[in-house]
């Protein structure tokens, strides 16, 4: 018996170091694929940043430029009043002259905030076409009218008809901000669902893995502990004795007659 439980030692003490090690090797694919999945999220969030700051830079640049262009209309109807105002009174002629001031200076505002948010593109084009008409219009009505001409003249035919000019730009900037700065795009919402949809399968290949490593893994420990006990039986002792007969052994033996 004794080199047969040595050889059945010997072949469970194997199998029991090939499951260790097969242990380890699941061991270090459940961490290679917990850093994987560390990997993919980072790298989502980080697309998921890229895409926030782009929407963000999106809905200003519209804010901006609905800005720009809410500034230059105010100052249409500011012109207007001075005009109908310059013949009857000079007092309020010159409160509508500063009212036209403030407003062409909160519109130069708005217009350099647009240029320096706006990027490149069509887009960007625009605005500068805005801004170049928008610079001839304050050169004009800052350089006042001739000495020969009257005010309602230089408004009628100098200052006006270059504020006109500046609005007929404004049609163009609904389309070219649809087109190039949109705030909802059916494409990009599509890519954007095909992603998720992307990366919810690829967690449940993992998570299926992961499970089954989890599986194999706790096969191989129960596994371990059945050779342990195995391993345990075939060298413990025998203990088994035989039997006395307490009357037989102790019972003299007799001699014959008395």
């Amino acid at each position: 018996m004794g080199p047969l439980s040595a050889w059945i030692a010997a072949v469970a003490t194997f199998w029991a170091v090939v499951a260790a090690l097969r242990s380890n090797k699941r061991a270090l694919a459940v961490s290679q694929l917990s850093l994987a999945a560390s990997q993919q999220g980072l790298e989502d969030a980080e697309t998921r940043a890229i895409k926030d700051r782009d929407y963000v830079h999106r809905r200003e640049n519209t804010k901006a430029i609905a800005d720009m262009w809410a500034t230059i209309s105010t100052i249409g109807p500011l012109l207007d009043h001075w005009r109908w105002v310059t013949a009857s009174s000079s007092g309020e002629a010159t409160a509508r002259q500063a009212a036209v001031t403030a407003g062409v200076a909160a519109a130069e505002s708005a217009v350099f905030y647009a240029r320096a948010i706006t990027r490149t593109g069509p887009v960007r084009t625009h605005v500068e076409n805005v801004a170049r008409k928008f610079e001839k219009f304050v050169e004009c009505l800052r350089a006042g009218p001739e000495e020969h001409e009257s005010v309602d003249w230089w408004l009628d035919e100098s200052v006006l008809p270059e504020h006109k000019d500046i609005l007929a730009e404004r049609g163009k900037a609904v389309q070219l901000l649809r087109d190039h700065l949109p705030l909802h795009d059916a494409a990009e919402d599509e890519a954007r669902q095909r992603a998720l949809q992307k990366q919810r399968s690829g967690r449940s290949a993992a998570f299926e893995e992961l499970l089954a490593t989890a599986r194999q893994l706790i096969n191989d420990q129960t596994r371990n502990v059945w050779f342990g006990f195995a391993l345990s039986d075939l060298n413990k002792p025998d203990e088994t004795a035989s039997e006395t007969d307490p009357k037989g052994d102790d019972e003299p033996h007799s001699t014959g007659g008395k």
